[in-house]
């Protein structure tokens, strides 16, 4: 199957919908009725087009890692449902300030999995957020656990989305007896997938995963998995996301609940939750594991005990040993905006002439028609005799026929003259002028008479409780150590953490309403 057509088949399921629970787990309680408030209000877009979904949305006050915060979070449905539901629920995790993602997450109330996009929905017509995307893009990941059987949570992070190339059979392996379910990629190791990701064993006698082998570098993760030769067994990367039956979920929460009231402990799935929960009595692990494994207890005291416990518990409810089913997506297509460099990957895609770019127009449900000159033009509004080529423009407005666009995207904007001669983007911007100095240059919500953004440049306004106050950074920006978060660079006035702080003490409403009235203000 191809990338549209699985990006199709995601949005054709909305009509009958996979699922009538979706849960929100968030840092606060102010995000917590943030996510509430606007996952409900376009839910007809992104899960059941007839609205029969309930919103649930979580606070982990303490941040307890995904594993533990699993866990916390099936507690906390059982308090506010005490029969949360009997098929496939949703589970969206949307956390993060995105100190990597400043001066934009500032801009959204220190909410990254908030950044608005250019999908622009049917029903609500609101821009999608990336974490509406993690949902919209979850429904063949639904309707196929619910197809073979499976009950409990599909586990989502909120600030990517990840399309299978694969077609699902639906009478494929059964999930009804298994309790955790990953997605994988059958394919061979990298240097980067070495690296970045952990690795799964899978006997195809049993198509369930046998061993997680966390990464490390490409030579040592080859003489391991060159032991799994043969017939019966296959590898596969792990692409991140992870089924987990509400079985296992009881037990788990049996099991770990005096680690949860302590609010003092951290645990992640990846990868030494996985391992533990794979290791068998008395198995020697690797040196990196080992390693691993002793970090993980330091987060979690008393982890490797508990997690030994839940095995335990498993086999003794159950009748058997944990069983771990996969989902093969084969090369999937992966949209992560939490980054500033995967979020201008992602724009520069939107003007490519490519498979890449064919797939990720259709990810945000732009058209393919391009003009004499290239462009994709949408609901937009421009003067005759501008130069604009190669370009995508989306619901905005340029009136001076002097503004130059070239290899740009455009999305949201307000402005008399767009000086774009180099690429870059401006997303729901407004101003009478806007230069863009160079290539790889973002401006995002940034409103202003005159505004400059560098080569590479970050650009946007806060509109706090004294006025507008500008706020810039730049893609060469990598790190965001104390020394660039805690202090202002490039000319700031505040620092990116004296700015989120301030954000982070206005209602949410409030940061999204001072923005949209400037924006419909703003003079062109």
């Amino acid at each position: 199957m191809s990338w549209t057509d699985a990006i199709a088949l995601n949005r054709s399921l909305i009509h009958q919908g996979q699922t009538d629970l979706n849960v929100i787990v968030s840092g606060s309680a102010i995000d917590g009725a943030f996510w509430e408030r606007t996952v409900d209000s376009i839910k007809r877009d992104t899960l059941r087009e007839d609205g029969q979904v309930r919103i649930v949305s979580l606070a982990e006050e303490q941040p307890l890692g995904n594993f533990l915060g699993t866990v916390n979070a099936w507690a906390g449905l059982k308090r506010r449902m005490p029969a949360p539901s009997s098929g496939v629920g949703l589970l969206n995790m949307v956390f993060g300030k995105g100190k990597r993602f400043s001066p934009f997450t500032q801009a959204l109330g220190n909410r990254k999995a908030a950044f608005p996009t250019p999908l622009r929905a049917k029903h609500s017509d609101a821009w999608l957020r990336t974490g509406d995307l993690a949902t919209l893009y979850s429904n063949s990941w639904l309707d196929q656990l619910r197809a073979r059987g499976f009950k409990g949570l599909l586990i989502k992070w909120g600030d990517e989305a990840v399309i299978p190339s694969l077609t699902w059979d639906p009478a494929g392996h059964d999930f009804s007896d298994v309790d955790l379910v990953r997605c994988v990629w059958k394919t061979e190791p990298t240097e980067v997938f070495a690296r970045e990701k952990e690795w799964f064993v899978i006997n195809e006698e049993t198509a369930l995963i046998e061993r997680m082998i966390p990464r490390q570098n490409l030579a040592s993760l080859t003489t391991e998995l060159r032991s799994y030769d043969g017939r019966q067994f296959s590898t596969a990367v792990n692409l991140g996301s992870i089924a987990v039956s509400y079985r296992f979920l009881e037990l788990a929460a049996g099991v770990f609940g005096q680690v949860l009231e302590s609010h003092t402990s951290s645990a992640d799935w990846d990868p030494y939750a996985m391992v533990l929960l794979l290791a068998t009595e008395g198995e020697a692990q690797s040196p990196v594991v080992t390693a691993g494994i002793a970090q993980a207890e330091k987060r979690c005291p008393g982890f490797v005990s508990k997690m030994g416990e839940l095995r335990v518990r498993i086999r003794q409810t159950l009748g058997r040993p944990i069983r771990i089913g996969f989902l093969d997506f084969g090369e999937a297509f992966w949209i992560d905006l939490g980054l500033h460099t995967t979020l201008r990957g992602c724009l520069e895609s939107l003007i490519a002439d490519s498979r890449l770019g064919t797939a990720t127009r259709a990810f945000f449900d732009i058209p393919e028609v391009r003009d004499d000159r290239g462009n994709i033009i949408v609901g937009s509004q421009l003067p005759s005799g501008a130069h604009i080529r190669n370009s995508v423009v989306v619901n905005s407005t340029i009136l001076d026929a002097g503004s130059v666009v070239n290899d740009s995207v455009v999305v949201g904007a307000r402005h008399n003259r767009l000086s774009m001669p180099s690429g870059g983007a401006a997303l729901f911007t407004a101003g009478r002028d806007l230069q863009f100095d160079g290539g790889q240059g973002i401006a995002f919500r940034s409103v202003g008479d005159a505004l400059r953004i560098p080569q590479g440049g970050r650009h946007t306004t806060l509109f706090l409780e004294g006025g507008p106050v500008p706020l810039v950074s730049n893609e060469s920006i990598r790190a965001y150590d104390d020394s660039e978060y805690a202090e202002p660079i490039l000319g700031n006035t505040l620092s990116f953490e004296e700015a989120g702080n301030l954000v982070g003490a206005l209602d949410p409403e409030k940061v999204e309403t001072n923005w949209k009235s400037a924006w419909q203000n703003a003079r062109l």
